[in-house]
């Protein structure tokens, strides 16, 4: 399956770093999210009334939330904090005095921002009916039936939808989708026992295709049994989640700054100062292939050269041109090198080798990486490759051009102190593997010098955007 493109979370410098560090998250073609009722964490994970449940909380991709909490009493608030960031001033559980809504909610932020979405209740008697109950169905949790017909982030009553209309096809779910079971199905009048099986005869399907499609379920609680530190049951379940079981505070907003990054839409309300959840996925790296060599590592008598190691980074293609993520990598003899990047989101960047006694070298152009297609990059078939053409022709039969080397200190320059630490280490005929040792023999000499000597001579320095 093919991984869509990855969002940026946030951005954040590392002390002493030049690196910009992104956390970044998956980005599922379709969630799906189901909010049960009245419980607490204790009540159901490791109830052997929920067997269901707590083998999702146990799923080779399932991750457990420990210390996920409701944001209120009773049942109405928290469904619209989830759904808006914000209770809208609604506190009981009694028909909002004033509707519909106009601020900012997830699922006009969504289709606002091109995606889609769909609210799906049980029992819901037809699209769009906005009446206090029928049967089995409340409208207090509804949240989203509140903004429908709205002036301001309102959408149509089609987002307004009832259960029977869930795909089948998962393929044509909504981009995000939210289930609302009726009170028998959620646990509000039904036990715990009904709740799980209904879970499993209408979701288990879904959980299995998810894991291989690209997608997410996030199971939840509105609140818990009325108790102070409200804390509920949180799954989430997806071919993208690191298993595990996760101790950090959440509540709804977390969830929500979640789900709106993830889309990279519009915050609602307290979630925009929510902390999204990062730590639960497991995120494919971009992969690019390097061709390059070294010189004075290199033989143009072989065509090969001395492996080592080089470390090389992804710079945005936009001044500052800062540097957002490095990885590391062994440069074969042949002169290829594969650079594995976990941080960094799909995009277009400068991309950057370092060699531990070599001018940093900065591709010519920026390069476009994804994490659904490796990438290559060849420095060494023509001296244009490199930004301002900064490389040496070492070989004209193959054509083959290398990084400069001598740039012992790595200040960015082959100068007089560079010379000075070669000069030290060759009178005592240092051995080993050291920087001062510039055809990667292992030895500390005269052929080093020379190497250094012309470069320092013709001003070969690093030559960046």
């Amino acid at each position: 399956m093919k991984l869509k493109i990855f969002t940026v979370l946030f951005l954040a410098f590392f002390a002493g770093s030049d690196i910009n560090v992104f956390a970044i998250l998956p980005t599922p073609d379709h969630i799906v999210i189901v909010m049960m009722e009245n419980h607490g964490y204790n009540q159901i994970i490791g109830s052997s009334s929920a067997p269901y449940i707590n083998s999702l909380a146990n799923d080779p991709m399932g991750a457990l939330f420990t210390n996920s909490h409701g944001t209120a009493h009773p049942s109405q608030p928290n469904y619209l904090m989830f759904y808006s960031g914000s209770n809208q001033g609604v506190t009981t559980d009694n028909l909002p005095a004033i509707f519909p809504f106009t601020a900012v909610n997830l699922g006009a932020a969504l289709i606002n921002g091109g995606k889609t979405f769909v609210g799906y209740s049980e029992d819901l008697p037809s699209v769009g009916y906005n009446g206090v109950s029928y049967g089995y169905y409340v409208r207090k949790h509804n949240p989203w039936v509140n903004w429908q017909g709205s002036p301001s982030n309102g959408y149509p009553i089609t987002v307004n939808q009832p259960y029977t209309s869930f795909p089948t096809d998962y393929t044509s779910l909504p981009t995000v989708s939210f289930i609302v079971p009726n009170l028998i199905n959620d646990m509000h009048d039904g036990t715990i026992q009904q709740g799980d099986t209904w879970l499993h005869d209408n979701i288990n399907n879904f959980v299995i295709w998810a894991k291989t499609h690209n997608s997410l379920l996030i199971l939840t609680f509105d609140e818990d049994n009325f108790t102070v530190p409200n804390q509920i049951p949180t799954i989430f379940v997806g071919q993208y989640v690191l298993a595990g079981s996760y101790s950090d505070y959440i509540n709804h907003y977390n969830i929500l700054r979640t789900i709106e990054d993830i889309y990279s839409v519009p915050r609602s309300g307290a979630a925009n100062s929510a902390n999204p959840i990062t730590n639960c996925w497991v995120v494919p790296s971009i992969s690019v292939n390097v061709t390059m060599f070294i010189e004075g590592f290199y033989n143009s008598a072989t065509d090969l050269q001395v492996s080592d190691t080089l470390k090389a980074f992804l710079a945005n293609n936009v001044t500052p041109f800062n540097k957002v993520d490095s990885a590391k990598s062994v440069v074969s003899t042949g002169g290829n090198a594969t650079f594995k990047f976990a941080n960094a989101p799909d995009g277009t960047y400068y991309l950057v080798i370092s060699h531990r006694n070599s001018i940093e070298t900065w591709s010519a152009l920026p390069i476009t990486v994804t994490r659904s297609l490796s990438s290559s990059y060849d420095f060494s078939n023509a001296m244009t490759k490199a930004f301002g053409s900064n490389m040496k022709q070492v070989d004209s039969s193959p054509l083959r051009f290398a990084i400069f080397s001598g740039d012992i200190n790595q200040d960015g320059l082959v100068e007089l102190s560079d010379l000075i630490s070669i000069s030290n280490d060759s009178r005592i005929v240092a051995s080993g593997y050291l920087r001062t040792d510039v055809n990667g023999d292992n030895i500390v000499d005269l052929s080093d010098l020379i190497i250094a000597y012309n470069n320092a001579n013709n001003f070969v320095g690093k030559i960046t955007p």
